[in-house]
Parts: C-alpha cells; structure tokens; sequence
C-alpha cells in the first residue's frame, strides 16, 4: 500500500508567502518508508524466514521500486532504533535470580528422582556428557526455581536454523548483533503471546518520545502490561479502521 497524504497550501496575497503544515513525523528521518512497511520487513525476516532478497522480489512483482541496498538500511536503522529497549531487556535479565541458558546440542536423560536406574544410566551416559557434571545436573533437585529442562530455550532458538538463509551473510558483527536485538525481542513476545507486528508498529514510535529512563517499559512483557490495550498504530491501520 502506498500512503498519498495532501496538505493544504496557502498564498498570503500580503507578502506572497506560500505556507503549508509540516509533513507527517516518521519514525526515520528522511525516510519514505512509513513503520508499518518497517515492521513488515522486519517480521516477514525475524519470524516468516523471508530474507530481504526475495522481499525486494515481491515487492517487484508489486510495482514497488527499492533496491536491495535501501532495504538493508532500512533494516538497520530500524534495529538501532530497538537497541536501547534490548539492552534495557538484557540488563533486567541479568539481575534475575536464575538464568537458563542453551548453549549445546547435547541431550541429557530426564527421569524424576528416586526413578533413575544406575544400572543403565551410568554405563552410556556416565563416560560421555554426564561425566564431571553431576553436581550441576542435580542443581534443580534441591533448588525449585530452577527448571529441569530447557526446552522452552530450544524451542525459542528454532527460529534460528529455520531461518538460517537470511543470517549466512551477516558480513559484519553488527549486522550479527542486529539479529540478536530483533529475535531477543520478538521470541519474548511470542513467550507472552504478543503480535510481534502490532508490538513493533507501536515501540518503533513510541521509542523516540518515551524517557530514556523508563525505556524497560517498551520490553514486551512490561509492554504486555502498560500499553497492549491502547496501541500506536500506523497510518495502514487507521486507514483499514
């Protein structure tokens, strides 16, 4: 959708000063893209897997001229605009009691205390990953605010090797980083059954005007409670209302 906005121009007769209202604020100075084509890309990437390549393709087939090197910046400026509320996210998770973290492929049985057979565990697993790790393994046994596993990990980093096309070039380390500031936050709101699309429309205007000192309220879950039932929308929204 291409949004057209007219504004009315004025001639003083006086002085023949010709006047006319500013143009509507966009999230990018500069910018022709409005936040609902920016939210859209950044979704149609993070959570649908499409890489920018062949969105520049549909957007071809629609008319819609923008080179591959626009879309790239759009992107990224986009991401530097959500930085400030991941780091608010990740400073916050770091003062939790407990941080779970999946950073191996290896598998580790799970059996409930008391339940557990010696004599078949220890025989496979006891030589392999299990081996100098028993004390860590039974941390949740006496500590409740520990989870036994971490699937819910494995089933937020799915995204990744899904989507492994639209990160094989992340040339730089920033672009790498751009990836982790966008998953970080999109993962956490589909955790708190947040639209990821709707979330971003609104923190991508909103960001700018809020205080700099508030801005862990933007994370999702802060998000989820203060802003989620009165959003920003775009003007693509207002216009379908």
């Amino acid at each position: 959708m291409v949004l057209a906005y007219r504004r009315l121009v004025v001639k003083d007769k006086r002085n023949a000063q010709v006047k006319t209202p500013a143009a509507p604020a966009n999230v990018l100075e500069g910018s022709f893209a409005d936040v609902s084509f920016l939210a859209g890309m950044l979704v149609d990437q993070f959570c649908h897997h499409l890489p920018l390549y062949r969105q520049h393709q549909r957007l071809a087939m629609s008319g819609i001229s923008v080179s591959r090197s626009t879309l790239t910046q759009l992107v990224q400026r986009a991401c530097q605009l959500l930085e400030p509320i991941y780091e608010a996210q990740r400073r916050n998770l770091l003062r939790s009691k407990v941080l779970t973290i999946d950073e191996t492929p290896s598998k580790t049985a799970r059996a409930e205390p008391g339940k557990m057979n010696p004599s078949w565990f220890w025989p496979i697993y006891g030589q392999g990953y299990v081996s100098g790790r028993e004390a860590a393994l039974e941390v949740y046994l006496h500590n409740p605010d520990v989870a036994i596993d971490t699937n819910h990990l494995e089933r937020a980093l799915r995204p990744i090797p899904l989507g492994r096309k639209n990160w094989l070039f992340n040339w730089t380390e920033l672009g790498a980083h751009h990836v982790a500031v966008v998953q970080s936050l999109l993962v956490t709101c589909r955790q708190h059954e947040i639209n990821p699309y709707g979330y971003l429309v609104d923190v991508l205007q909103r960001v700018g005007q809020h205080p700099a000192k508030q801005v862990h309220e933007l994370a999702p879950r802060l998000w989820k409670e203060k802003f989620v039932s009165n959003p920003l929308l775009s003007d693509v929204q207002r216009v379908g209302r």
